[in-house]
């Protein structure tokens, strides 16, 4: 795993290449050292924007509209699956995970470093709940593919129970 980023964000997107839906890897936005140097995404771009999906950075603008800062920069974003929607989200905001999606080579090294990942394992239902939430919200594949891993041995022990 030498040269690998310990923090990527993992997202799907159909390149209209005709080969259908290709995972892909690329770095979260907040990963030093291989996000942008101005921390933005450009237009073009493929990111996952929040609940909504993948989605195009269709372009970077301000918005004229009443009681909305003149200066502030916003993201028009297009999702994949709803091509008839728009979403306008500020450049600068935390409220809402937005990150880039892997590339195919990305995605094969976290594929061949999934053996290597530990289980999840808190035995406290709360902090676990917590735990998963803090997880889902966040740019580390790791943990997501730590919470799968038990999530799956969970279910297989309670279907030897059947």
């Amino acid at each position: 795993m030498a040269g690998f980023p310990k923090r990527v964000c993992i997202g799907k997107n159909n390149f209209k290449s005709g080969k259908g839906w290709e995972a892909q890897i690329r770095p979260c936005r907040r990963m030093a050292g291989r996000e942008r140097r101005d921390g933005m995404f450009a237009k073009g771009d493929w990111i996952v924007y929040g609940n909504s999906g993948v989605c195009e950075v269709k372009d970077i603008m301000t918005l004229n509209m009443k009681g909305v800062a003149q200066d502030r920069l916003y993201y028009l974003l297009s999702p994949c699956h709803r091509k008839d929607s728009k979403i306008f989200t500020p450049v600068e905001s935390d409220k809402t995970v937005m990150r880039a999606v892997l590339t195919r080579e990305e995605a094969d090294t976290l594929i061949d470093s999934i053996p290597e990942i530990d289980e999840l394992r808190i035995g406290n239902d709360k902090f676990r709940e917590e735990k998963y939430k803090e997880t889902v919200r966040s740019c580390d594949w790791r943990d997501w593919v730590s919470i799968i891993k038990r999530l799956f041995i969970r279910k297989v022990a309670l279907m030897a129970l059947w």
